[in-house]
């Protein structure tokens, strides 16, 4: 088994960033969601950064109170696609243990394909299969109307779209990844983002092409070589180094669980990676 240890953590300023994240998402944000359209997306950002803080403290993810951050997260994400797919009117959703209704908000600048591939990846990771179907069905137009002015790469459409083939099972979901692969590969490394696309972007869809051929040792490998690029990146500065989004790389996370349902050998462990979500000891809703 290889290993790919985490980086360094303070462990008192990440205890402290759970309670803060935690204090906002239960005190400002649930309370007021039926009234203002905006705070899904503010709860899914503060449920998430709780996600990664929780996950580093709790390297294997295996206490209940880190799955019910996942799972929050998760329900977060999901919400703000099923209100945004109609334009008026509330809709009642789960949200932690509670039945909340909040607004409906048609087509919102976070209803973009970035946050699409976070809620997915969340729906994966928790295996959840009527948030997945949900997100399958969102329509690429949808999210391309949710740009908002805003500058999309590319690749992030192709990736979406063979996720969503996969999941509906069908085809084409192989060659959409080859596509986004060949979209996310920057023509000049010096160029701005061109480290993160190398390091962070690129290496799930290499995973997930992997994945779609059966090539079981070829995933190891690959898994092996994108959680060290993952610690590059998030060691490469010590503003990155205590940025909460380095804790745990959740799109590698979502394939890694991907991968050990379909019964593929994992043969590399990470805090990165944590073991609870990948070997399904927690999956749906949260814990009793």
């Amino acid at each position: 088994m290889e290993t790919v240890p985490g980086h360094d953590l303070d462990r008192e300023f990440v205890a402290w960033q759970v309670e803060s994240s935690e204090q906002r998402s239960f005190q400002r944000y649930l309370p007021t969601i039926s009234e203002r359209p905006e705070r899904v997306r503010q709860l899914f950002d503060s449920a998430s950064m709780t996600v990664q803080c929780r996950c580093a403290l709790d390297p294997a993810a295996e206490r209940p109170q880190t799955w019910r951050s996942v799972t929050l997260a998760m329900q977060a994400g999901v919400a703000m696609f099923a209100a945004g797919l109609r334009a008026q009117g509330t809709l009642e959703v789960r949200l932690g243990d509670s039945e909340v209704t909040i607004p409906e908000t048609g087509p919102r600048a976070w209803t973009n394909v970035g946050y699409w591939l976070d809620a997915m990846y969340l729906a994966l990771i928790c295996r959840d299969e009527e948030r997945a179907d949900l997100l399958a069905s969102v329509p690429l137009d949808f999210l391309r109307a949710s740009e908002m002015g805003g500058v999309v790469p590319l690749y992030l459409y192709s990736w979406a779209e063979s996720l969503q083939r996969f999941w509906r099972s069908e085809g084409g979901s192989y060659e959409l990844v080859e596509r986004a692969l060949e979209l996310a590969d920057p023509e000049d490394l010096e160029e701005p983002g061109a480290d993160a696309q190398v390091l962070l972007a690129m290496p799930p869809m290499v995973l997930f092409g992997h994945l779609l051929a059966d090539e079981d040792h070829e995933f190891n490998g690959a898994l092996d070589e994108a959680l060290r690029h993952h610690r590059m990146y998030w060691t490469s500065t010590p503003e990155n180094a205590r940025d909460s989004r380095g804790h745990v790389s959740l799109r590698l996370l979502a394939m890694t669980s991907l991968a050990h349902q379909k019964g593929v050998p994992i043969e590399v462990e990470s805090p990165y990676v944590p073991l609870g979500p990948v070997d399904g000891r927690w999956a749906g809703e949260s814990p009793a």
